[in-house]
């Protein structure tokens, strides 16, 4: 490090080899406040350590990951770093009230991405600055913290991208969403008998609105009822591009309210049991907009083929739709398959099937 002396630094990675090393809080501060000394613009640090206070005054850093480390008590104006545009914090330790100041002191931040997990988490709820466009929010868990019930509550409001992947929280829900353009929206339960709260799980999806592109993965809502899923009055007129992993009723529900909707992928083998319920009414989308159609886990029972007949009767300017079936379905069963699936009505003669 004293070789550093006299000299901005643009990038420096602090790593230790051996796991849950502790570096004497006395060295690691003194490297720090060296690296700040020197105007360090991206900073990697990835050891089990307290972080000194120095490094949250740091008026040159752009570019900050902390992995596994602890923050000190952060209080309102002890956080100044000014030009920091992306920060990313992989298990770090830190409380909801430090978590708070952080925040408040980086105005410029763009891109933030922070994992939780085990009994180092939040309690959820992101204020961002409104400088922030790109969010990615992992929550992770073990046993040890099962009794606890996390949520998550999003103010993001000028977020345009937003990663989420949760396999803890029961709760979600949104101050508002509207720049969204993007979303990458993954929930499981940790226990396979916990359920998730459907109500905010709704609540949560009219925030999402105005998406362009989205990827949702969730768990079945056995316990609402066909007639309350279809009755959901959500409308998506800017969703061109989606991929579903989850309740089956999702399909026809996006069908019906995205009308503009170009690409769709379906991952029949996260859908649950449920089956193909056509929509009341043709939709715009179908019509006049989708494209190309790509279903996953395709296990040859009847709603499948029922939901393929009905997209291939009514998409008028279908191009390609694209089956893969399950892997335990044989040769003679996909054969059958795709002899059965070649002979149903196509609206649109251009339409390619290709049966993998």
């Amino acid at each position: 490090m004293s070789q550093l002396k006299g000299k901005n630094i643009d990038y420096f990675c602090l790593r230790y080899d051996e796991p849950y090393l502790h570096i004497p809080d006395e060295l690691l501060e003194t490297w720090i406040a060296t690296l700040v000394n020197r105007n360090v613009c991206r900073l990697h640090i990835d050891v089990i350590s307290d972080m000194p206070m120095c490094l949250f005054t740091c008026k040159t850093i752009v570019d900050l990951t902390l992995n596994e480390s602890c923050c000190p008590v952060l209080f309102a104006g002890s956080v100044c770093l000014p030009v920091l545009k992306k920060l990313r914090m992989y298990y770090v330790v830190m409380s909801d009230e430090s978590f708070k100041h952080l925040i408040a002191g980086c105005p410029m931040l763009e891109e933030f991405i922070i994992w939780r997990s085990f009994s180092y988490f939040l309690s959820g709820r992101f204020l961002s600055p409104p400088s922030l466009t790109r969010l990615e929010l992992r929550t992770e868990t073990i046993e040890s913290v099962m009794e606890t019930v996390l949520t998550v509550k999003l103010d993001t409001p000028a977020v345009r991208y937003h990663d989420l992947t949760d396999i803890r929280s029961e709760n979600f829900s949104a101050v508002v969403l509207d720049s969204l353009i993007e979303a990458d929206i993954s929930i499981s339960m940790f226990d396979p008998d916990d359920s998730i709260d459907s109500h905010s799980m709704i609540g949560f999806l009219r925030k999402l609105h105005k998406v362009e592109c989205l990827t949702l993965s969730a768990p079945l809502m056995e316990e609402v009822p066909d007639s309350a899923f279809h009755a959901m009055a959500i409308k998506f007129p800017n969703l061109t591009k989606l991929k579903l992993f989850t309740d089956f009723r999702f399909i026809s529900f996006f069908l019906e309210n995205a009308e503009n909707l170009e690409i769709i992928q379906i991952n029949l083998s996260d859908c649950g049991h449920g089956c193909w319920i056509e929509p009341r009414n043709v939709p715009a989308c179908l019509l006049s907009h989708l494209r190309t159609v790509s279903i996953h886990g395709f296990e040859c029972l009847e709603r499948d083929f029922n939901m393929v007949r009905y997209i291939l009767k009514n998409a008028k300017v279908l191009r390609r739709v694209d089956i893969y079936t399950q892997s335990y379905c044989n040769l003679e069963k996909r054969h059958e398959a795709l002899q059965r699936i070649s002979l149903f009505e196509r609206q649109s003669a251009a339409c390619q099937l290709a049966f993998q």
